[in-house]
């Protein structure tokens, strides 16, 4: 079952065609071991199995085991294989992909420490926000405390002129 294939356009449409595209993730379903090939798009996402219906976790990347042979393979022949010229060609191209690779690399970094200080500010101006939470909460408590002890003077107050107005007058 190596070239049958069942794709999904979308989660909920399967399509199935026995070709099988450079862009198609290439595994088996971990329940019932069917050969499936998936669009890249769907990478990561959860789809039902065709054959059993199991939920599935499409890979990131084809399994080894189900790599098209080399007849059926996208990939370049090794270097060793080509000519000169062909292999001082496809040089070229991987030293132009390894440096795009590595400015995306150089680019991802300076996101990860973006978030990562930005990371660290949250949580101090969290930290500090809870502090200054128990802070108000305490001082909430005493406000509180000493509103009680005005109203009980003021009731006080209010009783003794009570009083004084009944012996006054």
């Amino acid at each position: 079952m190596a070239n049958k294939k069942d794709t999904k356009e979308t989660p909920d449409e399967p399509e199935k065609s026995d070709d099988i595209r450079a862009t198609d993730i290439v595994f088996s379903c971990p329940h019932c071991e069917h050969s499936l090939a998936i669009d890249r798009e769907f990478a990561g996402i959860t789809l039902p199995c065709p054959e059993c219906q199991n939920d599935i976790i499409v890979p990131l990347e084809s399994t080894a085991s189900e790599e098209p042979s080399a007849g059926e393979s996208d990939e370049a022949p090794p270097l060793d294989e080509l000519s000169i010229e062909e292999a001082l060609s496809r040089i070229a191209e991987l030293e132009n992909e390894l440096a795009l690779k590595n400015d995306q690399i150089k680019t991802l970094m300076t996101e990860l420490e973006e978030l990562r200080f930005r990371r660290t500010y949250l949580e101090k101006a969290r930290s500090e926000n809870s502090r200054m939470v128990l802070n108000i909460s305490s001082q909430l408590s005493v406000l509180q405390s000493s509103i009680e002890q005005l109203n009980e003077i003021l009731s006080v107050t209010e009783q003794d002129a009570s009083e004084t107005q009944i012996i006054a007058g």
